[in-house]
């Protein structure tokens, strides 16, 4: 069985947020880090739902413009589908960006109020 990867903040990192150990600049450093990598991580997971979205529709279009298929049968495929790529793109948006952006936010929200809003991810 394959192993699900996801992205984390390392424990010496939690453990240096959590003493008050970093300063400013090195908050800056960091977060600027993370912004670039949660952004890279984003990209794919958005192209992906996007794709599986339109060949989805187009998957329910075809046989509604043939008309061989009930078209409230249709409807209800249709729908479902949307509604399980949508379910699919926020669980790998978490793996992918969302874990390490709400433990972020959290840290320094609880040890650092002051640079909440400089550092929100």
């Amino acid at each position: 069985m394959g192993k699900i990867y996801y992205n984390k903040i390392s424990e010496q990192l939690e453990k240096s947020i959590c003493n008050n150990e970093l300063s400013e600049e090195k908050l800056t450093q960091i977060y600027d880090s993370l912004k670039v990598e949660i952004k890279k991580k984003k990209q794919p997971v958005l192209f992906i739902v996007i794709f599986l979205t339109v060949i989805w529709i187009l998957l329910g279009i075809v046989p509604a413009i043939v008309e061989s298929v009930d078209t409230g049968l249709l409807q209800i495929i249709i729908v479902g589908g949307l509604i399980f790529i949508g379910l699919l793109s926020v669980f790998a948006w978490y793996i992918s960006a969302g874990k390490v952006t709400l433990k972020w936010n959290k840290l320094i929200k609880e040890y650092y109020p002051s640079e909440r809003d400089k550092l929100k991810l």
